[in-house]
């Protein structure tokens, strides 16, 4: 029976490590959920953020860059964030890339710039796109992240669902999924898109030599591209990153050294990419579109030790990682009822002991990792009004 059992077990942990974290485990806690079925934002156009909302989780927001209203590479981009570009239609968020027919300028107001920004070196190249960018107000630490969004594909497109936060003296970026001419496989492939961490222990500084777990995916050309419906997922823990699309595990990554560790805020974005330093050869309109966005974390009791000897402490069971799970001892004999259905989470081990009986219907799943206790509760940022 105790043979039996430890299949029946080893089935289910292997089944675990194929699909998505269960969200009906009780151990996971849904601590952010957004699915735009709401009202529309009316973001503040002197700010681009917006708490007035009683349900605001997000601000339409200008980065710290060079140039306030764009992000990145300032010599590589050609667009302009405006909160007009984030638009809450059809109970979808749609960040909106738009040519704009000219080359814009701060200085002859043909945008909008935050109150609390300058508009310092915004002529270094060509403005020619507006576009559109969210960002989480809570920060967060480990737990399951999700979005279902379908992308645009166009010349010059660079989009991510992504989560930044810089440690005291480390960038730390983790890429649940991004597109671009380089992230689709080098062509804008429809059918390719990748995920990766950027982590450099040593200093604030971007590089690309810190790219750890990078994967560039190829979808099947017999299932729908990414211009359709897919769900995207990261479960990023202490020791371990898996990246998931539409339930089933596509990437991992397991070198703690390079897992950041820091909390760091949700960014849905849509950039424009100068190409060959000419401007890209589209000159439409496209969106990004996103039906949700969730994050799950973990209820965790990591410094107790539980025996369970008896059916009524397994109904009873309180869903939190603890740091360690025994089930049975030599002396007890246990059959399960067949509507069980429990996950155990432990830190250090899960034992079982004695005779334990699983019969048909029944569900027990196990998982041993590092306890995520450590800021795993939301860290709220005070945004400045």
């Amino acid at each position: 029976m105790k043979k039996i059992l430890y299949l029946c077990i080893m089935f289910l942990l292997t089944m675990r490590g194929m699909a998505q974290i269960d969200t009906t485990d009780q151990n996971w806690n849904l601590v952010f959920h957004d699915d735009f079925t709401g009202p529309g934002r009316g973001w503040n156009t002197n700010s681009f953020k917006e708490l007035a909302h009683p349900n605001i989780l997000w601000v339409c927001k200008s980065t710290e860059h060079a140039c306030p209203v764009m992000t990145g590479d300032a010599v590589k981009k050609t667009h302009v964030y405006q909160p007009s570009q984030c638009v809450f239609t059809d109970n979808t968020l749609k960040l909106i890339g738009q040519y704009t027919g000219a080359d814009l300028s701060c200085t002859e107001g043909d945008f909008i710039i935050p109150n609390d920004k300058t508009c310092n070196h915004c002529t270094e190249t060509h403005r020619s796109y507006f576009t559109g960018i969210i960002q989480s107000i809570t920060k967060f630490t480990y737990g399951y992240f999700e979005i279902r969004c379908k992308m645009p594909v166009h010349e010059g497109v660079h989009t991510a669902f992504w989560l930044f936060g810089n440690g005291p003296s480390s960038y730390e970026e983790i890429d649940i999924w991004e597109y671009s001419e380089y992230d689709s496989g080098g062509d804008y492939s429809p059918y390719g898109y990748s995920s990766g961490i950027h982590h450099n222990p040593n200093s604030v500084s971007y590089y690309n030599a810190q790219k750890y777990g990078e994967i560039i995916y190829s979808i099947p050309e017999n299932e729908p591209d990414v211009r359709q419906f897919h769900t995207y997922g990261c479960e990023w823990m202490p020791d371990y990153v898996k990246w998931y699309r539409d339930g089933h595990v596509v990437g991992e990554f397991h070198d703690r050294d390079h897992i950041p560790q820091f909390s760091k805020k949700i960014i849905v974005s849509y950039t424009i990419d100068m190409k060959n330093n000419i401007d890209p050869q589209w000159y439409g309109s496209d969106t990004l579109t996103i039906d949700y966005v969730k994050v799950y974390q973990m209820r965790t009791d990591c410094n107790s030790e539980i025996l369970i000897t008896n059916n009524s402490q397994i109904a009873d069971f309180e869903h939190k990682m603890k740091k360690s799970v025994t089930i049975g001892t030599s002396e007890t004999s246990m059959c399960l009822p067949d509507t069980t259905d429990v996950s155990f989470h432990a830190e250090e081990h899960i034992t079982l002991n004695g005779v334990i009986e699983i019969p048909s219907g029944a569900k027990i799943t196990l998982s041993t990792h590092e306890c995520p206790n450590h800021n795993t509760n939301i860290i709220q940022e005070q945004i400045e009004q």
